[in-house]
């Protein structure tokens, strides 16, 4: 009987070293994964402060490889080829009279292991622009391949939804928290609707109930230019995504200083930021 358990302890032992074993070239790669990836969001961080932010363009010259990989057909493999393109984009006829001026906004950034990813978008003032969609392979710190998207926005894709939308909405809600008889006349909204929308036998109503303040928090989720300025004039809080402190203001520095020149301090207060901290739980 001692011998038999003796068996299975030494195959209970054999079993649990042999998972310990197969565990470690598993958590080996996690390990070089998020190191990879960690490497990977720096040349991001420098390459898009230099390219996107400084306007740099010779940027490409400086973070990727020579004969790096192009995968769009517009232009041929190379920082060469890349330079050359920019040159020839810049050298063409300006229009006359000139376009409006353009907003370069990044939208979101997602790095995983060698490859990270741009979202961005440039808007004229007639709400003209393109989004674009950029990826890139990152090798011994240098980009060895790009792949890209381009797509016009649609001129009233701005105008179905338009800043002034959620301006007029926000005034709408703290008329009926204030419990004013709401007879609001806007651009977007008109409260009650006109006859010539509706029964015709609308009126100015107000809230029966009686909030405990009629003053509510309003936060607004935002990252582009128009809409975080709106949130730094008119609302109490702010909700970016992919919010990092030390490079926020190189996004955001401007429309917050636009929206905040307009606010009302005395009655909002000064502006809460709400950043998302990620966290993840495990056995570690």
């Amino acid at each position: 009987m001692k011998r038999i358990a003796g068996m299975v302890l030494a195959a209970s032992a054999l079993a649990a070293a042999a998972h310990a074993h197969a565990q470690e070239p598993a958590a080996a790669a996690s390990t070089d994964r998020a190191a990879q990836t960690e490497a990977t969001r720096k040349v991001a961080t420098a390459f898009l402060e230099t390219y996107f932010i400084k306007h740099d363009l010779g940027a490409y010259a400086q973070f990727a490889k020579p004969d790096f990989i192009q995968h769009d057909p517009s232009m041929a493999d190379g920082v060469d080829a890349q330079r050359a393109y920019m040159n020839k984009l810049f050298a063409m006829p300006k229009p006359n009279p000139a376009p409006p001026p353009q907003a370069h906004v990044i939208d979101m950034v997602l790095v995983d292991g060698d490859l990270f990813a741009a979202m961005h978008h440039a808007v004229n003032a007639d709400d003209s622009g393109r989004l674009f969609v950029d990826i890139w392979r990152v090798e011994d710190g240098m980009f060895v391949e790009h792949w890209d998207i381009i797509e016009p926005i649609d001129q009233t894709h701005f105008n179905r939804l338009p800043v002034g939308r959620t301006r007029e909405l926000i005034e709408i809600w703290r008329a009926v928290w204030r419990r004013e008889r709401l007879d609001y006349q806007g651009k977007h909204y008109t409260l009650p609707l006109p006859s010539d929308q509706g029964t015709g036998l609308g009126k100015p109503l107000k809230l029966i109930n009686h909030p405990v303040r009629e003053h509510i928090p309003v936060v607004i989720a935002a990252i582009g230019p128009k809409n975080v300025a709106l949130a730094a004039e008119l609302a109490e809080g702010w909700q970016p995504i992919f919010y990092f402190p030390e490079k926020a203001a190189l996004t955001w520095d401007a429309a917050l200083k636009a929206g905040k020149a307009k606010r009302d301090t005395g009655t909002l207060g000064e502006l809460d930021v709400i950043a998302a901290a990620p966290l993840a739980i495990g056995d570690d």
